[in-house]
């Protein structure tokens, strides 16, 4: 997947031996991007068969085990009921979620386990910005990050609110005259 910012470091990790892999982060973080590029370019995923379930579809995983299941999107501690079983059912599990990371650290002392939080990483964001040619400062990217995450769909909301601005202009006018409200978020 060209133009995948890894900015977890997953190029440079052995997960071949994990049973759940979890990204856990707000809407828009790249939770399923991440997801998206192990099953297309990381050595560990991109040759496995995988089985993917929207969240509607947890509970009807087909019969049988399966090497790679993959769960998009967790939102609900409701949903959670679907792991052990879905974890029974298959040699690893790749899960994107909304819920707090603790829910999934829960589950480390069982299983080998490897937790991302795809919200925080202000970097990503500045060359995101960068990427698309938007002038920002890094105390506006901060700010940004500090406020809202560090979600790829809040910094294009907030573009597309005040457009042909720059990042520290836009951001300035959106904080002044809009709010962005979030249900489910993310508690760690």
């Amino acid at each position: 997947m060209s133009g995948f910012d890894d900015y977890l470091g997953l190029r440079e990790l052995d997960l071949s031996r994990h049973r759940l892999v979890a990204f856990v982060g707000r809407s828009g973080s790249g939770k399923s991007t991440a997801i998206r590029w192990l099953l297309e370019d990381h050595p560990d995923f991109r040759r496995r068969e995988a089985v993917v379930l929207q969240r509607s579809r947890f509970s009807s995983l087909p019969d049988g085990r399966h090497d790679l299941v993959v769960l998009d999107d967790l939102v609900t501690t409701a949903d959670l009921r679907c792991l052990p079983p879905l974890l029974r059912r298959s040699r690893t599990l790749l899960v994107a979620s909304h819920l707090a990371t603790a829910w999934f650290r829960l589950l480390q002392p069982l299983f080998r386990a490897s937790i991302f939080r795809t919200d925080r990483d202000q970097g990503k964001i500045a060359r995101y910005l960068a990427g698309r040619g938007v002038e920002a400062s890094d105390s506006a990217v901060r700010e940004f990050a500090r406020r809202f995450g560090a979600t790829y769909t809040d910094a294009d909301i907030v573009l597309e609110r005040h457009p042909g601005s720059s990042f520290d202009a836009a951001l300035a006018r959106f904080v002044k005259f809009s709010e962005i409200r979030v249900d489910g978020a993310v508690a760690d």
